[in-house]
C-alpha cells in the first residue's frame, strides 16, 4: 500500500477539481467543520475567484458562530471569500408544528 503523501493528494484533488469546473463558478456551503472547509479550500486553489463560500446561519448554530467561522475561514491563511445567509426565519418557519 502507497504511504499518503498530503501534497500528493492536494495536486491531485485541485487537479480534478479544475478539470470538472474548467471557468465555471461555484458555491460551497460551509459549516467551519473539517469536510466543508477541507473541500472549500481545495476548490479556491482551484478555481480561485470563481468560488463563493455560504455559511447559512440557520438558528441551528450557537450564538455568534457563524460570524467567528466566517472570520476565521476568511482571513490569512485561507483567505476564502466568505457570505453569511441569514435564513433563521424561513428554517423555522418550515419546522413550526412539526413533532419528533
Amino acid at each position: 500500500m502507497k504511504e499518503f503523501n498530503p501534497e500528493d493528494f492536494v495536486e491531485t484533488q485541485v487537479k480534478k477539481i479544475r478539470e470538472i469546473m474548467g471557468r465555471e463558478k461555484a458555491l460551497i456551503a460551509v459549516s467551519g467543520g473539517v469536510d466543508s472547509s477541507t473541500c472549500a479550500v481545495l476548490t479556491h486553489i482551484a478555481i480561485g475567484e470563481n468560488l463563493v463560500c455560504v455559511i447559512l446561519d440557520d438558528a441551528f448554530m450557537r450564538e455568534g458562530e457563524p460570524e467567528k467561522v466566517a472570520e476565521t475561514l476568511s482571513k490569512p491563511p485561507l483567505n476564502l471569500p466568505v457570505k453569511i445567509e441569514h435564513v433563521q426565519e424561513r428554517f423555522l418557519s418550515v419546522l413550526e408544528g412539526l413533532r419528533d
